[in-house]
Formats: structure tokens, C-alpha cells, sequence
């Protein structure tokens, strides 16, 4: 009994009635009363299957009688596996159900699911996401809940170390995880008309998150969204056009990833990445561009429109508060005016995006009638606008393309 009335997440599911004993400080007092005592000795006062149930509620509640008590138990407790499995099913089971269409509520579920698997990551040591749930191909594609999911990833990738990132989402580096998580955070509404940097605000926030992906993933990925392309424009089905256009949306997006200008060496990088802010750094505010930078301290990072973030800084000269984003807080206080931009042929990007174009060419194009075609159109600007022509003269892209044309 002293186990179920602890429990509350647990048992209340079964529709029993949870008498939860808290101190001043919200704490479940009997929770960690009972995992105290089990830690303290070793009689079979407590089963193994009860402590594991204590411990997954204390996982579920989480604050100092997890951290100080539980998470150290786990470490050498032979439970471990045992608490790895059920929370991973607990997981795996909460991501696939449901969500609700409070946003508001949306976003603290979001948010304390991803506080979980974090943890759960931690004590299984693991650095993918299939404990989680969020590997699972079908489940992106499924588009019924894309706004959850892209939540529930968004707030995880912002709690656990940047290094770690990559790992998660690049698992053994395959990329076939991070197109199909592209193509579902799209925006098209069915239809291409919207402008390109609406249909990818979403895209867009996951890779400032990420990081600088590798160019040769990211060849990867659009060789695997031109397949998922090819595969979808060779099927009559109407139903089948949102799925298109949000797969093209997201090649053009990966496209734009692996060609755009990159900085020069000597360019010292002024702005600072939204979630690389934290609580108690010392940067610089510019209220408008061109005006003289002042030094503030940040006082608070806002998770309340994530991931949309914004801060409440506190401007040195005049001991003041306030909020703010991240486009106006810099790393120096004056401009650096060293950048330079280096074109894509200095880059030596030719051989990949003479390899991209004919790809195009060959899986897109010359199996579609370009005339009545908006994914053929679509993919000619892509050639054009982001691959370019490398090779020219006849049985090049370009000489493909515009024959076609």
C-alpha cells in the first residue's frame, strides 16, 4: 500500500485513488523514504519488481530524489536492464499516442517527455534514439502528429550536450533518419505556392540546433531524398501530392545546406547560435544594426515559445533588464570586418553537384513530362539555382536540361 500511494503516475492509470506525501519543497517524501531504505539494506522488506517501480516513478517525477538517490542506485544496481526496457517501452509508448491540440499543453508534455529521455539516455549510456522511440521511420512519415514529435526532438537536442547531437539524429551515419524528419516538419499545405522560407521554419530550427552537418552526409541525404522522390512521383495516387511536395520541400532545403557560400578562414563568426546562449554568459547587445554594441549578462534563457527562444539580459551601463533575441546579442563588441565569402567553385563542390544534377536528370526528370510537371519544374530550379552547372558541352546536366526544355 505504501508503494501505490507513492506511486502516483503509476497507479493512478488503473483509476486507484494516490495519497502523495510532500514536503515544503513538493518532494515525494514516502518515494524516497522507501528507495532509502531499500538502498540501505539488503532484506526483502522491498521485491525487486516494487523497486523497480519505485524507481521508474521516481524517473516519471524526477527533481533530487532522482538525481541523488535513484539515478546512484541504477549505477550498480543489477535492475539496471530491467528499468532500461520498461522505461523505453513507457518511451517508445507515449511518442505514438495521441497528442493533444492545447498548445500550451502540448509543449509542457513535449517538454517532460523529453526531461525522460534524457535521463533514460543517461543512465543506458546510449547515443541513439531508438530507446526513445523517435528512430522509427513510420512514425515520421505517418504526419499525424508532426508537431509533437518535431517538440519532442527539439526540446531533447536542446538538453543534452552539443556534441551529441549529431550522434543522435546520424546513428552509425546513415541518413536515411534525417530526410524522413525533413520531409515531415515541412510546411506545404499541399501545395509549393507558399513561399520557400515559410515551408521550412521548422527545417530550418532543427539544423540550427544541430550544427554544421558534414557535406558528405549531406550528399548523402539528397541522393536519398531524390530515391524517396523518384519513388513518390512514380505512384498516380492523388493522395500521394502533400507527401511529394513536402519531400521535394525538403530536398531543396538539403540542397541549400550543402551549396551555400561558406566563410572564409580569416572570418571571425560575430553572431551566436540561439541555443548556445545560456543563463550567466557575457555578450554583447546591438538594439539596431549599425548602433554601438553595450556589454549585458544574460539573466534568463525563455522556453515558453520554444523553440523559439528569447532572453532577459542585463545591460551593464545601466543595470537594466530586458528581453531580447538572439539576432541582436553578438560575441564582439564591434563588427568584424574580415569576412569574406568564398564562391562555390573555390569550395571545389563541382564534382558533387555535377554527381546531384545528373542524378536529377536521370531519376526526376527524364521519366516526367516537364511541361505539366511542378516537381520536374521544381527540380530544374533546383539545378539551376543550387547545383549549377559544373560540366557543360554535350552530355552534360546542362546540355540534358535544356534539351529537355
Amino acid at each position: 500500500e505504501w508503494i501505490a500511494s507513492c506511486c502516483e503516475s503509476t497507479f493512478n492509470a488503473g483509476g486507484n485513488i494516490a495519497l502523495i506525501h510532500e514536503d515544503d519543497l513538493g518532494a515525494n517524501v514516502l518515494l524516497q523514504a522507501l528507495l532509502v531504505l531499500k538502498s540501505t539494506q539488503t532484506s526483502n522488506f522491498i521485491t525487486d519488481d516494487e523497486v523497480l517501480t519505485l524507481l521508474l516513478e521516481s524517473w516519471r517525477e524526477g527533481g533530487r530524489i532522482w538525481s541523488e538517490t535513484s539515478a546512484v542506485m541504477l549505477k550498480t544496481s543489477p535492475l539496471k536492464d530491467d528499468f532500461i526496457v520498461r522505461a523505453s517501452l513507457s518511451l517508445c509508448g507515449e511518442i505514438k499516442s495521441q497528442p493533444t491540440t492545447d498548445r500550451a499543453v502540448l509543449e509542457l508534455v513535449s517538454e517532460a517527455w523529453a526531461i525522460r529521455a534524457k535521463k533514460l539516455l543517461e543512465i543506458s549510456q546510449s547515443k541513439s534514439l531508438d530507446s526513445v522511440g523517435l528512430h522509427d521511420l513510420l512514425l515520421w512519415d505517418s504526419g499525424n502528429q508532426s508537431e509533437f514529435l518535431f517538440l519532442c526532438l527539439m526540446y531533447l537536442l536542446y538538453l543534452v550536450e552539443a556534441n551529441d547531437r549529431q550522434e543522435l539524429l546520424f546513428k552509425n551515419r546513415d541518413e536515411k533518419l534525417f530526410v524522413h524528419i525533413l520531409r515531415c516538419i515541412s510546411k506545404t499545405n499541399g501545395a509549393l505556392s507558399t513561399s520557400f522560407e515559410i515551408r521550412t521554419v521548422r527545417n530550418q530550427q532543427l539544423v540550427d540546433i544541430v550544427g554544421d552537418v558534414a557535406k558528405t552526409i549531406l550528399e548523402r541525404c539528397c541522393v536519398y531524398g531524390i530515391d524517396l522522390l523518384s519513388s513518390l512521383a512514380s505512384k498516380e495516387a492523388s493522395e500521394d501530392n502533400d507527401h511529394l511536395n513536402r519531400t521535394l520541400t525538403a530536398l531543396t532545403f538539403l540542397m541549400s545546406l550543402l551549396f551555400r557560400p561558406v566563410r572564409g578562414k580569416n572570418e571571425i563568426g560575430d553572431d551566436l547560435s540561439p541555443t548556445s546562449i545560456k543563463e550567466g554568459d557575457s555578450i554583447w547587445y546591438e538594439k539596431a544594426e549599425g548602433e554601438a554594441r553595450v556589454k549585458a549578462i544574460v539573466v534568463k534563457v525563455h522556453l515558453d515559445d520554444f523553440p523559439d527562444l528569447y532572453y532577459t539580459i542585463k545591460v551593464d551601463e545601466s543595470n537594466t533588464e530586458k528581453q531580447t533575441v538572439a539576432k541582436k546579442l553578438k560575441r564582439y563588441p564591434s563588427p568584424q570586418i574580415n569576412e569574406r565569402l568564398e564562391s562555390l567553385e573555390a569550395n571545389d563542390d563541382s564534382a558533387i553537384s555535377d554527381r546531384l544534377g545528373r542524378c536529377i536528370v536521370t531519376k526526376l526528370l527524364q521519366p516526367n513530362d516537364i511541361g505539366t510537371n511542378e516537381m520536374a519544374a521544381e527540380c530544374i530550379n533546383i539545378i539551376t539555382s543550387q547545383c549549377g552547372f559544373a560540366a557543360l558541352g554535350v552530355g552534360s546536366v546542362k546540355y540534358d536540361v535544356f534539351k529537355m526544355v
